[in-house]
């Protein structure tokens, strides 16, 4: 009889919950040593709570619970997990999170609840998480963020809070956190106050709702690596909103609305690398649009540029490696010349895609780059004068070392050269009839002269007729070529 009281008492403490099954040892769960760390997997075993539950007292281990039904934590539903240094929630449909839910897992430096239905987090949501150092909450409902619910987690580094519907962020919500990478993008942000974030490398506010960056939003992000604001509604872009941000590197700008770049607008980030503008609805750049900057990689691919200007721009790109420019407007035609000329000094690898042309008609979605400037731009020869043309040369192909010559024929215009030619006839005509003119008159003159000195005269006139200076050819071959240096002829000089 006493035994089946001692049978019936356990039965019930099972059935109540009080004693606990250790999910290794009974195999409720799969545990293997991954890399020397135990992983504990016990996903999609459609637990609603924890209580019954325990881990390995021995070792330390990943905890990994996602795809179960624990909807609702309540205090001290991890205490039988105590050596757990990473706990995976995910997709458990969790709502809530009572305060003192983590209490016991003071050795957890990941907590992934992401993809879930987390509405808030309240002050004391993640008590008992001492060492926490990354904290993925993305895919939530998250909306309100009590001011002080970081506050007690002074080894937080990683917060990753994308695609939740926060409108904005409580003023001094990291204080004294120190927060390094925080990814707010796709939520609702439409400001961005970031007052008190000194040690952030990296921030991600894409996808939100942000119309303009407000002058010194940045100014105490010195420490700012990498930022990203694609995705949102920004038209114009100023060199007060980028103040502070003078060790940044990477920039993303892409898919905004941005039409307007004023001159000198990343010239407060000296140690920018990367720049993505594409996807926006630029249709021109300022000069100094790069001014104070040495960028390696920009993308401008998608806008509606039908050409770049060469001075005070492009030639600023002087440490570029790479340039995505595909997918806009080309006009090829007058204006597009010296962008050819600069994009074909660059090396095979550094433009990552063709260029091709949206006018006019003839050269639609040919690439620019492959064909001739005198095709693109034929009225530049019609300006050719022959006093621009240097003795016995004639004019050298476009090399493109400068930037603003567009000229390429390696040969003089018929329509140059002919009256050249008239004109050194006509003029040689009149000489030869003028001298005869003047011997006519010495002959006359001589009649009424001594003999000798007659003679003397009409022999001294002969010597110059005959002299090579006349005769020899020079004064024909010089004439057409007299005063026209081809190799100066540019159009700067017109």
């Amino acid at each position: 009889m006493l035994l089946w009281i001692v049978l019936l008492k356990a039965a019930l403490c099972v059935a109540i919950g009080n004693v606990t099954r250790d999910v290794c040892k009974e195999q409720i769960c799969s545990c293997n040593a991954i890399e020397g760390d135990l992983h504990i997997d016990c996903e999609k075993k459609s637990f609603t709570n924890l209580h019954h539950l325990t881990g390995p007292s021995s070792q330390f281990y990943h905890l990994l619970l996602h795809g179960n039904s624990l909807s609702r934590l309540f205090p001290n539903e991890f205490a039988n997990f105590y050596n757990a240094v990473s706990l995976h929630l995910e997709n458990n449909g969790l709502h809530d999170i009572v305060p003192g839910a983590f209490l016991g897992l003071q050795l957890v430096k990941r907590l992934h609840i992401n993809n879930n239905k987390i509405r808030s987090f309240k002050k004391s949501t993640f008590l008992g998480l001492d060492d926490l150092e990354y904290l993925q909450a993305d895919f939530n409902l998250l909306r309100d963020i009590d001011p002080s619910v970081f506050r007690d987690l002074s080894k937080l580094e990683v917060l990753i809070l994308n695609d939740n519907l926060i409108s904005a962020l409580p003023i001094n919500v990291f204080q004294n956190v120190p927060i390094t990478h925080l990814d707010l993008r796709g939520n609702r942000i439409k400001t961005n106050q970031l007052r008190g974030y000194h040690s952030l490398n990296l921030l991600d506010l894409g996808g939100n709702n942000i119309k303009m960056i407000e002058n010194g939003t940045f100014h105490n992000l010195t420490e700012l690596r990498w930022l990203y604001m694609d995705k949102n509604y920004l038209d114009t872009l100023m060199a007060e909103m980028f103040i502070g941000l003078q060790n940044l590197e990477y920039l993303s700008l892409e898919y905004n609305d941005i039409q307007l770049i004023m001159p000198g607008t990343f010239s407060p980030i000296p140690n920018l690398r990367v720049l993505f503008l594409n996807n926006n609805l630029l249709k021109a750049l300022p000069v100094d649009a790069f001014l104070g900057v040495s960028l390696s990689k920009i993308s401008l691919h998608n806008n509606y540029f039908t050409y770049l200007p060469v001075p005070g721009v492009l030639d600023q790109l002087n440490s570029i490696i790479q340039i995505d420019l595909h997918g806009n407007p080309w006009d090829c035609s007058c204006n597009i010349v010296p962008f050819k000329q600069w994009t074909d000094k660059l090396g095979a690898d550094v433009i990552v895609s063709d260029l091709k042309c949206e006018s006019p008609e003839e050269f639609w979605k040919r690439d620019f780059r492959r064909i001739r400037n005198d095709l693109m731009c034929p009225q530049l020869y019609e300006k050719i004068s022959p006093t621009s043309l240097s003795k016995n040369s004639t004019l050298p192909a476009d090399t493109g070392t400068r930037p603003n010559s567009y000229l390429e024929p390696s040969r003089v215009s018929i329509s140059v050269l002919v009256p050249g030619l008239l004109l050194v006839f006509v003029t040689s005509a009149f000489t030869v009839v003028g001298m005869l003119v003047f011997i006519l008159r010495n002959r006359k003159r001589s009649k009424r002269r001594d003999g000798n000195s007659s003679a003397s005269e009409i022999n001294s006139l002969q010597t110059v007729c005959d002299s090579s200076y006349w005769h020899s050819g020079a004064y024909h071959a010089d004439a057409p070529h007299r005063g026209f240096d081809c190799g100066a002829h540019s159009l700067s000089d017109k």
